[in-house]
């Protein structure tokens, strides 16, 4: 149960989430989103909550629930980044900008899917083992445990050096204008 699993330890991050297809319906979000923070808070009070944005579809996601987004990859970043963006602010929670991260990186020409590039998803919904998983936790170190990715120099296997300093940068300068954003 949550409650077994918030006293399992003496947890000094939680981290919650949507589905990734809810993530952009603000409707989905109450009330279990608030009955699920006052467990946390009530179980682990110690604990600092963080909310996990997630990200958009690839373009041509073939998820059963993309169509609710009129399968727009903009559309689905758009609806998360202001569902959960009012939902964090309203509770009160740093956010972890995966979302924000991957929508970046898309921006690349390396990972403009639709020219081309790679696909930063393995299913064009999860993320890639190489550089999608890679990129997200880059994000959370960066944004939970204060690192500079940059300095990082691990990489999966079969990935390119150069794209990989390319995808540590581009993670480290997201997770910093969310910084300076959060701080306003």
């Amino acid at each position: 149960s949550i409650r077994e699993a918030l006293q399992e330890k003496a947890w000094d991050i939680v981290t919650i989430q949507q589905a990734s297809h809810d993530s952009g319906m603000p409707e989905t979000y109450e009330p279990y989103g608030s009955e699920l923070i006052a467990c946390i808070r009530q179980y682990v009070p110690g604990a600092k909550i963080w909310f996990h944005s997630t990200w958009a579809y690839e373009h041509g996601s073939d998820h059963p629930y993309f169509p609710q987004y009129d399968c727009d990859q903009l559309k689905i970043y758009d609806a998360i980044n202001s569902a959960a963006g009012v939902f964090a602010h309203q509770h009160g929670l740093p956010v972890i900008p995966s979302g924000d991260v991957i929508q970046t990186l898309r921006g690349l020409p390396e990972f403009d899917y639709l020219h081309g590039g790679l696909s930063l998803c393995r299913d064009l919904f999860h993320m890639s083992m190489t550089y999608g998983r890679y990129a997200v936790a880059a994000t959370w170190f960066e944004m939970l445990l204060g690192g500079d990715i940059r300095k990082n120099a691990f990489a999966p296997e079969e990935t390119d050096p150069e794209l990989m300093n390319k995808v540590r940068y581009t993670v480290h300068e997201a997770c910093k204008t969310a910084a300076a954003n959060k701080r306003g």
